[in-house]
């Protein structure tokens, strides 16, 4: 039918474009959409490109702290758990539960653009602040 086939091409498009962004983020940011991630460390919020604010706790803080001034770079797992205290855990689950909750926080803006934290399997985080449309 039309609807699953517009569907599976919905599905397509993003898949290619995550791809992309994994490759080259440049090549698949809306060159016509300026607007950033910002972070602001002394109020510990993140705020979205459209102006929506997420409130983040003293964990998420130090952990979006460290991946945003990286501008980019990958910022390791083991730098990440010594930053936030862990590095006495072994196999700790706690900077993932982390992670899951900010984005959990993020996909509660309903944007349709991308989330500003990237994993970097087998390393560790960055965070891009230029968005991209899903």
């Amino acid at each position: 039918t039309l609807s699953s086939s517009s569907a599976a091409s919905d599905v397509y498009k993003r898949q290619i474009n995550n791809l992309a962004q994994h490759l080259n983020p440049a090549s698949v940011t809306d060159q016509t959409q300026k607007p950033l991630w910002t972070y602001n460390h002394d109020e510990q919020t993140l705020t979205a490109p459209n102006g929506r604010h997420v409130a983040l706790t003293t964990k998420e803080d130090i952990f979006i702290n460290k991946i945003f001034k990286a501008n980019s770079a990958t910022v390791y797992r083991s730098d990440l758990m010594k930053s936030l205290g862990y590095e006495d855990v072994p196999l700790s689950n706690s900077l993932d539960a982390i992670v899951q909750r900010v984005r959990k926080k993020i996909s509660y803006l309903q944007l349709d653009i991308s989330s500003p934290i990237r994993t970097v399997h087998g390393s560790g985080f960055k965070f891009l602040s230029t968005p991209y449309k899903l």
